[in-house]
């Protein structure tokens, strides 16, 4: 019985070994992670259930306002290796410039996200906010020091 067992479950861990390589994401675990994210954001500044429903609308907001730059993003990463390979630098230049023009633009939606956030919260759940604001600002610190 035992074994039977110990051999079940190591069937089942390499097939999911295999099933999941490493180094890519399942379809929607990153909406997954993210849910958790959201999820744990609302325990830690205790959100009303409103404060819940305007957080939602929110971030959808965001995303919205994220995906096509996402997806700009990722076609101008792909002709920046073209025109590099192909030698052409001021091709490369302008893709160069347009990414940075994009990042600017994250930024800006990712602020007016915080913003809007901010305006949501009393002014205790602003405190928390602003302490979990900084440990993830110390954390991607300390990630990029390695």
């Amino acid at each position: 019985m035992k074994r039977t067992l110990i051999a079940t479950l190591t069937m089942m861990l390499a097939a999911a070994a295999v099933a999941a390589p490493p180094g890519r994401r399942a379809e929607g675990q990153r909406g997954d992670r993210a849910m958790a994210r959201q999820a744990r954001l609302a325990e830690i500044l205790d959100l009303t259930e409103a404060q819940r429903t305007s957080v939602r609308a929110l971030r959808e907001t965001l995303k919205s306002t994220m995906q096509p730059l996402i997806e700009q993003r990722r076609a101008n990463r792909a002709a920046l290796k073209a025109a590099l390979d192909a030698g052409d630098a001021a091709k490369a230049g302008e893709l160069a410039l347009a990414n940075h023009n994009l990042r600017n633009k994250f930024k800006a939606s990712r602020e007016s996200f915080e913003t809007s956030l901010a305006a949501l919260l009393t002014a205790e759940q602003k405190a928390k906010w602003e302490t979990v604001r900084e440990m993830r600002e110390m954390r991607g610190m300390r990630r990029h020091r390695r």
